[in-house]
């Protein structure tokens, strides 16, 4: 375990260092001065707080603080972002006002002579003429009721009307993708010339895969006696069996689309027939201990990926998941065979306490062209019935669409 959490920090430090690409584009810094040149273009989901940048593809890599800035952008991406100083009331989810004044970078999503701006991904505002306001909506709970307070379509109603604009102000959403419709519309409606900035996002991708590979299991039976209801024997195994399944996975639109979640169904077969002599057990007995376990079941896990690029055609990818099994057959046979007839016979337990049917999975894996993937896992914990387990497994995919 402590290896394979090494190789996630190193992973993690390798995609620091060396996996996202510098880009052209530029800065503004507060005195004016206005300076091209390579950003580092992490795809932030939030305002950075700083970026890092260099003036020629061979130069060092310098930072700079966003508090020194005034704009930057990098060129055919979604990020533009531009200083100004507004007031904003923060209390989006309670009727009461949290007024705050800030001089920070807002991200623009529309420019022209009406401009929309956000604010923490969940604040929009609007300049018009050398003034910016927010754009204020609120869902809170009052009196055990949900309240929406939708101040933003007065205020669009009051300052953004544009009588050609067919879109009904009164059924406008407080969402990004509504919002740069509107302005746009707006200023179409006007015939005034914008640039939008939404149509250079991240786009989410859903990745399709049939999946095959092993299993190497290191099994612990329990078996329970009457008698003994608190101190049960076990049987220590191994086993190899096959995995056949698919994956469903969804790549997440920020960060180059570095972050999936992902969802794993697949068909698992175990059957183990086992029997081993024991003596002196619980103080006395001895015999022959006899284990039929036969086990086919639907494996589902659900976890969450994080890839690093090597180049546009190789990663290397982490993930972690957790795995709900569902049982298509199960049954479990325990039998004590004593050497002799014991006075005080020990009773293998019929209706013994089964364990809930999990898993929890680690994995490291390679893809080539975002076709082939390749993994070796590691699962510290899987119960099935009377069973425990750990597992080495190996995984290959190939994505279908």
């Amino acid at each position: 375990m402590k290896k394979i959490l090494l190789i996630f920090i190193l992973l993690y430090s390798l995609n620091i260092s060396s996996q996202i690409k510098f880009e052209k584009g530029y800065f503004i810094k507060n005195d004016n001065i206005k300076i091209e040149c390579l950003i580092k273009n992490k795809d932030w989901l939030n305002i950075p707080n700083e970026i890092e940048y260099k003036t020629t593809d061979s130069s060092d890599i310098l930072k700079i603080s966003a508090n020194d800035l005034k704009a930057f952008q990098i060129y055919d991406t979604k990020h533009y972002y531009k200083k100004f100083t507004f007031t904003v009331d923060e209390n989006h989810k309670e009727e009461s006002e949290n007024i705050k004044n800030h001089n920070t970078l807002l991200r623009v999503l529309v420019e022209g002579s009406v401009s929309l701006y956000e604010y923490n991904r969940n604040i929009f505002l609007y300049e018009k003429e050398n003034s910016i306001k927010q754009l204020v909506y609120k869902k809170y709970q009052s009196k055990n009721r949900i309240q929406e307070d939708f101040a933003f379509r007065k205020e669009i109603f009051d300052n953004l009307k544009c009588d050609k604009n067919k879109i009904n102000i009164r059924q406008l959403k407080y969402e990004r993708k509504e919002l740069v419709n509107y302005i746009k519309k707006h200023l179409e409606c006007q015939n005034l010339d914008y640039k939008s900035f939404e149509n250079n996002n991240t786009k989410s991708k859903f990745n399709f895969k049939v999946t095959t590979g092993l299993n190497f299991n290191n099994i612990e039976h329990k078996i329970f006696f009457d008698n003994w209801r608190g101190r049960p024997l076990y049987y220590k195994t191994s086993s190899i069996n096959a995995i056949f399944g698919f994956e469903s996975e969804f790549l997440l639109p920020f960060n180059h689309n570095k972050w999936s979640v992902f969802l794993a169904p697949n068909y698992q077969q175990q059957n183990h027939e086992e029997s081993e002599r024991r003596t002196d057990i619980y103080g006395g007995y001895n015999g022959t201990i006899e284990i039929k376990d036969n086990y086919a079941y639907i494996e589902i896990p659900v976890g969450i990926r994080k890839y690093f690029y090597i180049n546009d055609k190789s990663r290397i990818y982490v993930d972690g998941s957790y795995s709900f099994i569902a049982y298509l057959k199960k049954t479990n046979d325990r039998t004590f065979y004593p050497d002799i007839n014991y006075s005080s016979p020990l009773i293998v337990s019929k209706n013994a306490e089964e364990s809930i049917p999990m898993a929890l999975r680690f994995g490291i894996g390679y893809s080539y062209n975002e076709k082939y993937y390749f993994s070796l896992n590691y699962t510290p914990i899987k119960t099935l019935s009377l069973s425990e387990m750990n597992a080495i497994s190996i995984l290959a995919s190939y994505k279908l669409f």
